[in-house]
């Protein structure tokens, strides 16, 4: 790691966002390139249970923002009881804590704050599960030709799991994930 780099590091900080970040958020925002997220889905992705928003500042001063969307679904499993009992209980069905499912919406880094470990930093340090245990899948769509993305989220742990044909009109996209638990 550079010694800016280290330095960036040391004053960044990845948080929710707040509705005083909302004017950088959107922005950064209006730079994106060939961007489909408008400025009232941003306006309206308040704090929820099932979406969020996380943002990087440094000196409170917003750099990068992820937004990401919770999907929370029961884990069932069907066991079967050994021994005499297993003939009078045919299955008896168990049900773990819940699994999340994080889906990466967008990740944008301000372009003058690229490549010093801020996209990094918002994949790691944001942690949208709830208190609870249990498997958590955070999982992105990514475009075959945003290789910057790509590289990211392998840094990160992410594994390209299936191709996902035709995803953005004509362009394909690799779906990408991260387990825990």
């Amino acid at each position: 790691m550079s010694v800016i780099n280290d330095m960036i590091s040391r004053v960044l900080n990845v948080r929710s966002m707040a509705a005083a970040d909302l004017p950088r958020v959107l922005q950064l925002e209006k730079q994106r390139l060939r961007s489909s997220w408008l400025q009232h889905d941003i306006a309206s992705n308040s704090p929820a249970r099932d979406r969020g928003t996380w943002v990087a500042t440094i000196q409170n001063h917003v750099v990068g923002y992820l937004v990401y969307q919770l999907i929370t679904e029961p884990e069932t499993s069907s066991s079967k009881v050994a021994g005499k009992a297993a003939k009078l209980v045919e299955a008896e069905t168990i049900v773990a804590p819940p699994m999340v499912c994080v889906d990466l919406l967008h990740i944008f880094v301000a372009p003058d704050w690229r490549r010093r470990g801020i996209g990094k930093a918002l994949i790691t340090r944001f942690d949208p599960r709830p208190a609870q245990k249990g498997t958590c899948v955070i999982e992105a769509a990514v475009p075959e030709r945003d290789m910057p993305v790509q590289y990211l989220l392998r840094a990160t742990g992410f594994q390209a799991v299936r191709v996902m044909r035709g995803f953005y009109g004509d362009d394909d996209a690799y779906l990408m994930e991260k387990r825990f638990g």
